[in-house]
């Protein structure tokens, strides 16, 4: 099945990397949240809830906005899905190729956010610590913690994934009651 993912990845990633703006600014506002965290996790405690509130809303949008670009994904390839359908894939294969595409395309997609990341929380912090004084908010010395990137750089790959492969199987739960094949059920949207 991974082979499949990565031939069908291939085959279509000029349609997928469209997807790259949304992901890019999920990735950079989990990263942002995530080494924000960890920095003000020794000097800064207060800093921490302006952290997690990012993360919290953030892979809460990223959530209800994939579903979004499931449907517009299952519109635009209709075709090769009847054709995997013909050829006997059923629904939780199907949803099981989305689902690993958008996993590649956001993990290429988050390992450069989270780079970008960085960059960013600087700005962001500074920016809080100018609304507050700077009692409320101390400053926060930036530090780079190879766990904490590699957590950060698989946070949004797998919330679309997961995410993806359960609307995928929301989706097409009429089908299996009726019969109809998952493909013929995306044509008829």
């Amino acid at each position: 099945m991974i082979r499949l993912i990565l031939y069908q990845f291939n085959y279509s990633k000029k349609i997928l990397f469209g997807t790259i703006p949304l992901l890019l600014v999920s990735s950079v506002l989990v990263g942002t949240s995530l080494i924000g965290i960890h920095s003000a996790s020794k000097n800064a405690i207060t800093a921490i809830q302006l952290f997690q509130m990012l993360i919290f809303f953030g892979g809460l949008t990223l959530f209800f906005i994939v579903s979004n670009i499931i449907q517009f994904l299952i519109d635009i390839f209709k075709k090769e899905y009847q054709l995997w359908s013909t050829l006997g894939a059923n629904h939780s294969h199907i949803s099981l190729l989305i689902s690993g595409q958008l996993f590649i395309t956001s993990f290429i997609t988050s390992v450069i956010g989270t780079l970008l990341s960085f960059a960013v929380i600087n700005k962001y912090y500074t920016f809080l610590q100018s609304l507050t004084s700077s009692h409320e908010l101390p400053d926060l010395t930036i530090r780079f913690d190879i766990k904490t990137v590699v957590f950060s750089a698989f946070v949004v790959p797998v919330i679309v994934a997961f995410s993806a492969y359960l609307s995928l199987i929301h989706i097409s739960e009429p089908t299996r009651r009726r019969g109809i094949s998952y493909a013929v059920f995306c044509l008829k949207k």
